[in-house]
């Protein structure tokens, strides 16, 4: 079975290859517009012509072409992260949602550094897809709020050698394993970049007290959820952000005829079904947008509180009444 890249990592590519003399001709653009996504074959043969119009350093410079892309909803869930881990969290959640054949996994984590390893479920990444993704992941730390960033490459001929230092690669990358790597930062401050259009959209936060005022508990936490859709959320970091105990929160809610879990629940499957109804976003993508783990646990909890899943859902609201009125 063909494997696929989703889009919004393929456009970083393909956006540098048009800026840098157009596209190959022996491409199929065609398939850059998939619905499915970019085949794997067309996103590496990509991948390798910016290697050999630009070199290997080259490959740190396109990320930069998603720096455009402020009506992406995917961008736009990473870049809303509080922290490094917070980040990788999603970013993980990422991979589990649309099928990636790659992923990222920690190896160790300190108070300023992170070692991460790129990996293929089937078979091994080719050294220019380990570059990109580790591109894209310096790109989104320094977006989030770290401050003199640089990378190593534990697994390379140089462990010790900085291949990325405070915006810049170096021209030659030392040869061998480059899917393993160690990232450090001198300091971090949170970053959170508002996004035309997409914070009226995804941020549902208007009308919504302030978290000082006297508002009930219920209130309080469905407007930190609707902040961060994304997050993963827990009793004792939204206890932490409302200055209160677990066990006062939990106690608090329990007042209000709810729990932690069904208000988060409630929260993102009402934040959903907006979605569905207001936007041409795929399922899939709308499921990811408000913090589900992945397409089955969407659809299960949004039948649970809405009687259908997402799909028929969306396809019953946008039906004209003649039509409902036969189905039924």
């Amino acid at each position: 079975m063909s494997r696929y890249v989703h889009a919004f990592i393929a456009s970083a590519p393909a956006e540098w290859l048009r800026r840098n003399g157009g596209l190959p001709e022996d491409l199929a653009v065609s398939t850059l517009d998939n619905p499915e996504g970019v085949p794997l074959a067309v996103q590496r043969q990509m991948l390798r012509e910016v290697v050999r119009r630009g070199g290997e350093s080259a490959l740190f410079d396109l990320p930069a072409a998603l720096a455009d892309a402020t009506d992406q909803p995917l961008l736009f869930v990473l870049l809303n992260s509080r922290d490094v881990d917070d980040f990788i969290d999603k970013e993980q959640r990422f991979g589990r949602f649309f099928h990636s054949d790659h992923r990222v996994r920690v190896l160790e984590r300190g108070e300023r550094t992170v070692e991460l390893q790129h990996r293929a479920e089937s078979g091994k990444p080719v050294r220019e897809e380990s570059l990109l993704v580790l591109a894209f992941h310096l790109a989104m730390f320094k977006r989030i709020g770290c401050h003199g960033l640089c990378a190593r490459l534990p697994g390379s001929a140089s462990p010790h050698q900085q291949v990325f230092h405070e915006g810049r690669s170096v021209r030659e990358l030392p040869p061998g394993d480059c899917g393993r790597w160690r990232i450090e930062w001198r300091e971090f401050h949170a970053l959170r970049e508002p996004m035309t259009g997409l914070d009226e959209l995804l941020v549902s936060s208007s009308g919504m007290p302030d978290l000082s005022t006297g508002a009930d508990c219920a209130v309080r936490v469905e407007r930190l959820v609707n902040g961060d859709l994304a997050r993963r959320w827990t009793v004792s970091n939204v206890a932490n952000l409302l200055h209160t105990s677990a066990r006062t929160l939990q106690r608090e809610l329990s007042a209000c005829d709810t729990s932690f879990s069904q208000l988060v629940d409630a929260v993102r499957v009402d934040a959903a079904a907006e979605l569905l109804t207001g936007s041409t976003r795929s399922v899939t993508e709308i499921g990811y947008i408000c913090g589900f783990s992945d397409s089955a646990h969407f659809s299960r909890r949004f039948k649970a509180r809405k009687g259908t899943p997402p799909q028929a859902w969306r396809t019953a609201i946008s039906a004209p009444p003649s039509q409902m009125r036969d189905d039924e």
